[in-house]
């Protein structure tokens, strides 16, 4: 048996001087038609070229008309009042065979030039014929044409008047996706959308391999109600409709879910990353009504509080062997907006810390707060003691930069509070707050905008109202 090494069939390419069959295109009749005939034998009959097919018309019409011949008038020849040496002039209009005075029988009206073809111009002598040039517009016209343009793609009409990014996104504009962006939150960072990007504008294409060493076909989604709305042609997006998003508010908030089961797990660091990633995906998020509105407003809120009371957790873990700043660290991540169920978790944390660092009426004031969310029965227990102990030992070994009877929010960078009446500037984006020190620096809550940016607001909704 004799093996031989199978090879795979080598496949043919495309080459730029191929011979494919071409499109068959006909001229109508001002390209090539009739007109262009007509044309071909004046121009020819101005040349000179054309005497054979000039005689050859005439012949094929009956000759030339002589009208001084016998044959032709007869003896009646009389009754015209020509003679028969005045048969036949080479003139255009004969007007040099008719003689001076009127012919017997008519009347040529009064005694004038008539049409003064025959008088002679002055200053023409010794001029040379001009030979006539053939006009080159027809040669133009004859060296190429001009295929009519082509209507816009879909990815064009997608982001025809939109002013929704991922609707950007999914037509793979992400120039305009990152202009947009800028305006609208401040955007400054856009590494970190890259794969959603990605994400969008391949979801919104349906690619169907073609044979080897030929392009795929690609062919646009929309999503539903998107074509119905332009049927009539009057849509905003044209008669494709809007393009089909892989990106949902109900994915996100699947992606909610995960981030609290890992926030209660204690895995910061891994519901830090689904927190941010949320914060992302909102950027992208369209939604089809006022009340899908409201709750990815919700969302981006509920991910920026987790978002920075992680990071003030991680903070506190990494500040060990400094108690007090510890201590501090924990009060604030109490005063984040997040869940019941974590909050607890914030409270006790900062219980503790503080009633080892001797804080007793600090310690107290958590205790406090945490009985108000009815805890689990033995939580509950510990609280009590520790309220108990802190009204028989109201003191503080150290001072903390915290005050619980004064409002204030957590600046994003310096994690310090910023108390009620301060001046303070926001994320354009996910709303974090800052010290004034850090307007134009990069948003480190949701590493996407910058802060103090002065954006029209993100919009979601192509019936939005802007702010």
């Amino acid at each position: 048996i004799n093996a031989e090494y199978g090879r795979q069939p080598v496949p043919v390419l495309r080459l730029p001087d191929d011979n494919w069959p071409l499109l068959t295109v006909s001229k109508g009749y001002f390209k090539g038609g009739g007109l262009d005939e007509t044309s071909k034998f004046a121009t020819a009959a101005l040349d000179g070229d054309g005497d054979d097919d000039l005689a050859a018309a005439e012949s094929a019409w009956g000759g030339e008309l002589h009208i001084g011949d016998d044959e032709l008038l007869g003896d009646d020849s009389g009754a015209l009042g020509i003679d028969d040496g005045d048969a036949v002039v080479d003139g255009g209009w004969g007007i040099e065979a008719l003689d001076d005075e009127p012919v017997d029988g008519g009347d040529l009206g009064d005694e004038g030039n008539g049409w003064d073809a025959g008088d002679e111009l002055d200053g023409l002598e010794g001029l040379d014929d001009i030979d006539v040039v053939e006009s080159s517009s027809k040669s133009k016209a004859e060296a190429y044409w001009v295929p009519p343009q082509a209507g816009p793609s879909h990815e064009q009409q997608w982001t025809r008047n939109s002013s929704l990014a991922g609707e950007h996104a999914a037509a793979g504009s992400f120039d305009s996706l990152a202009q947009l962006l800028h305006a609208q939150v401040g955007a400054v960072q856009f590494e970190p959308l890259r794969a959603l990007y990605l994400r969008q504008f391949v979801g919104a294409h349906a690619t169907l391999p073609g044979l080897p060493s030929t392009p795929a076909l690609v062919s646009p989604s929309t999503r539903a109600g998107g074509a119905d709305e332009s049927a009539t042609g009057g849509g905003k997006r044209g008669r494709w409709g809007a393009p089909k998003l892989s990106l949902s508010l109900g994915a996100l908030i699947d992606r909610l879910k995960l981030a609290y089961k890992a926030t209660t797990g204690g895995k910061f660091g891994e519901a830090l990353a689904h927190f941010q990633a949320i914060l992302h995906g909102a950027l992208l998020l369209v939604v089809n009504d006022n009340t899908e509105l409201s709750e990815a407003r919700e969302l981006i809120t509920l991910a920026r509080e987790y978002s920075l009371g992680l990071q003030l957790e991680l903070a506190r873990k990494a500040a060990a062997g400094d108690a007090p700043r510890q201590c501090e660290l924990a009060a604030y991540f109490t005063n984040c907006a997040i869940q019941s169920i974590h909050l607890q978790l914030a409270l006790r944390s900062a219980m503790t810390s503080c009633y080892k660092l001797k804080n007793y009426t600090d310690a107290g004031a958590f205790a406090r707060r945490l009985l108000e969310l009815n805890p689990k029965p033995e939580v509950a227990t510990q609280a009590r003691k520790v309220v108990k102990f802190a009204d028989s030992n109201a003191s503080n070994a150290h001072e903390l930069r915290y005050d619980h009877r004064n409002p204030f929010v957590v600046c994003g960078r310096s994690h310090t509070p910023i108390y009620k009446g301060s001046d303070y500037v926001k994320c354009g984006h996910c709303g974090a707050s800052y010290q004034t020190e850090h307007k134009g620096s990069l948003c480190v809550v949701c590493n996407i905008a910058q802060i103090g940016a002065d954006g029209m607001g993100l919009q979601l909704w192509e019936n939005q109202q802007r702010k």
